[in-house]
């Protein structure tokens, strides 16, 4: 009697595992769209109608990677949150830091794979209950350390420095990513002033516009909409609009130097202003609040959020630079006779 060979029994989570392992493999390789089928099958070493089988289409492929990859963020933040139990409120930051600073070395490859993925959600809804859950595993190990508004805020701010970093140029420096961070879990009191600058006196009038000052010795205190309406309406032939109830715009020879936009639930009152390229560059670097413009060109505008962080004298500096670089583009006539009005460099 010839004994029969035993049979082969494939275990078919593992070849799941396996065909999800590869496919975020093919996306660190290829994108998103450079998934298919074939590839994926080569890449694990399978037949391709084993991923066919598993996986029938490729939307089903990549949900599989994302829930992956959700679940290893699960364990690594559980591991985390274990080694940092007795972490205080002042070595949370840096410790943050930390973990940012690994997302672009030994993390790097995997990181831009997990943002791909998350980023997919905005045009594959079926992703995002998955995508969710990245915000919400984050919240909660934050939470263990704070309360979870601040940790929602926080999430929020390594997400976004994570992301500004993976798609950039160049990752933020370690230091600045601490003080933002430190920003945002730290409270700061109403109506105080940035470390290293005075507060302003209750009913001190607010800073008329000047020619810049190079000593730094500016007082910071918050400038609100209305301090920006005040220093815009002071420039010669200036004049507010309003288009909508969640924006204001401030003309001069009918171009537009200013939008300012009040503050929402999402955030913080901002105006945005002309600025000359090289200089726009150099506020972004020194004020963390000073961004790359949301109308027009970003080359050519500034976003100032008012949150304080930026000296008022600097911002009624940064307006009427602005108002200097609208008025350089007018007719020539307009443009003569403004300038005689409000002499300055543009």
């Amino acid at each position: 009697m010839i004994a029969e060979k035993p049979v082969r029994r494939r275990d078919p989570r593992r070849r799941i595992e396996e065909i999800a392992a590869a496919t975020e493999k093919v996306i660190a390789e290829h994108g998103i769209e450079g998934v298919t089928h074939r590839l994926v099958a080569e890449t694990a070493g399978v037949p391709l109608g084993a991923t066919t089988y598993h996986f029938a289409t490729k939307g089903d492929l990549i949900t599989a990677a994302l829930r992956r990859a959700v679940d290893r963020f699960a364990v690594h933040l559980d591991d985390w949150t274990a080694r940092h139990a007795d972490l205080d409120a002042e070595r949370l930051p840096d410790a943050l830091a930390d973990v940012f600073v690994s997302c672009f070395d030994s993390r790097h490859g995997r990181q831009t794979v997990e943002f791909e993925l998350y980023l997919a959600a905005l045009r594959r809804p079926e992703l995002r209950p998955l995508a969710e859950q990245y915000t919400e595993l984050s919240v909660q190990a934050l939470s263990h350390h704070t309360d979870p508004l601040t940790a929602t805020a926080t999430a929020a701010a390594m997400s976004g420095l994570t992301l500004r970093g993976l798609a950039g140029t160049g990752a933020p420096r370690r230091e600045d990513v601490t003080r933002v961070l430190r920003r945002v879990l730290t409270p700061v009191p109403a109506g105080a002033g940035t470390a290293g600058y005075a507060p302003t006196p209750p009913g001190s009038p607010p800073t008329r516009p000047h020619p810049r000052r190079t000593d730094h010795a500016y007082r910071t205190a918050l400038v609100t909409p209305e301090d920006v309406a005040e220093y815009a309406l002071a420039l010669p032939e200036a004049t507010e609009h309003e288009p909508s109830r969640t924006m204001r715009l401030y003309k001069t020879g009918g171009k537009i130097f200013a939008v300012l936009t009040p503050a929402t639930a999402a955030r913080p009152d901002e105006v945005a202003l002309k600025c000359d390229p090289a200089l726009a560059l150099h506020l972004r670097e020194q004020y963390p609040a000073v961004r790359p413009g949301r109308y027009g060109s970003r080359h050519l505008w500034n976003t100032v959020i008012l949150d304080g962080t930026v000296p008022d004298e600097e911002i009624a500096d940064m307006i009427e630079h602005s108002w200097h670089r609208t008025v350089d583009q007018l007719p020539e006539a307009d443009r003569d006779r403004l300038r005689e009005l409000r002499p300055g460099r543009s």
